[in-house]
């Protein structure tokens, strides 16, 4: 079986449970089919980028052909996942694919379709999307983003994100204190100056450490309260990373561009077998069970996140029963397996 995966953002990791299928499938990008030639720039400086995180093996020339050629390629295959934005010209395209009988699988985290749009569409191209969307198989990442699917007309599936629970996994702990651990981007809306803070306030009972990039990474570097690892490609040594600590903060808020709705972080953090506290962002607070696997707290509030922060400090039991918790729902919900079994299912439907 064939699988092409055409995509907005052509970064393997977010597509774990297609690639898991072991079957001949390609991941290509969509940028060209919509994209002025004057963001050709723009094209070579991303695929740069992924190609230094390891995310592609192409060079950048490589990349964008493959780019450029895939509208011609995808005509001569027969399954298509679709994880795009659904607000672009694109949708012509896609409408051509359905009318060909292809098997399009469209995926999304998005969960405000039906509602509002990432981007506002021209007025027609709102009609073709509703068009495309009729009846057509989609998955969604999150409840909220399967109930939206089903509102636009798409026979809608939820198959999460996955993570590789045989190399995410806990370890018995020997910290002489308490290891609190941070991945993901420094920036603003992930409330990283609110985690230096308690870094500032907690430095001598508990260890604090950052991994990722982004605006805010000279002032964690230069935070003498934290040890800055910086980004981590690896798998295996992010999992080690992990392994090493004792509690997880994902400390995100909604913004009028950006929110978390997902949190795939998280499930690496659970499966590695971590006490959680994470904000109530739309997909944060469907993975975690307040009080079971992890703590939830209002997004901007300090004060929760101090209280829940010196509750997990103080008691280790209660960390390692969150831990335990958190890893037996990450190989009940999250196991890489497992969402590659449903993949398969929708994909042969």
């Amino acid at each position: 079986m064939k699988i092409k995966i055409y995509t907005d953002c052509p970064v393997k990791l977010y597509y774990q449970g297609v690639y898991s299928i072991e079957e001949d499938i390609e991941l290509v990008g969509t940028r060209f089919l919509y994209y002025s030639m004057i963001k050709l720039n723009n094209r070579f400086k991303f695929l740069r980028k992924l190609t230094r995180r390891g995310e592609i093996k192409n060079e950048p020339v490589s990349g964008i052909w493959r780019s450029f050629s895939a509208p011609f390629r995808l005509l001569f295959c027969k399954n298509i996942v679709l994880p795009v934005t659904a607000c672009r010209n694109i949708v012509y395209y896609l409408l051509l694919l359905k009318l060909l009988r292809k098997n399009l699988i469209f995926h999304s985290a998005w969960p405000y379709h039906g509602e509002k749009y990432i981007e506002e569409p021209k007025l027609w191209n709102k009609f073709f999307w509703k068009l495309f969307f009729r009846n057509i198989k989609a998955i969604g990442n999150t409840r909220k983003a399967t109930e939206g699917l089903r509102s636009v007309g798409a026979r809608a599936y939820y198959i999460p994100h996955s993570v590789e629970t045989s190399i995410f996994k806990p370890k018995e702990k020997d910290n002489k204190k308490p290891v609190v651990l941070y991945v993901g981007r420094l920036n603003e809306a992930k409330g990283i100056k609110s985690i230096l803070k308690l870094a500032d306030k907690f430095n001598k009972e508990a260890k604090f450490v950052f991994v990722g990039s982004g605006p805010l990474e000279n002032e964690v570097r230069n935070n003498k309260n934290v040890e800055f690892l910086g980004e981590i490609n690896d798998r295996k040594e992010l999992a080690e990373v992990y392994r090493n600590s004792d509690i997880f903060i994902l400390n995100s808020y909604k913004t009028p561009e950006w929110e978390e709705i997902f949190g795939r972080v998280l499930i690496e953090a659970m499966s590695s077998g971590l006490a959680v506290i994470s904000t109530d962002c739309i997909g944060p607070k469907e993975i975690i069970r307040d009080g079971e696997n992890g703590f939830l707290i209002e997004q901007k509030n300090d004060r929760q996140l101090l209280e829940k922060f010196n509750i997990l400090l103080k008691d280790k039991k209660l960390r390692e029963k969150m831990g335990k918790n958190a890893r037996e729902d990450a190989l009940e919900k999250y196991d890489i397996k497992k969402i590659s079994e449903k993949w398969l299912e929708v994909i042969k439907k």
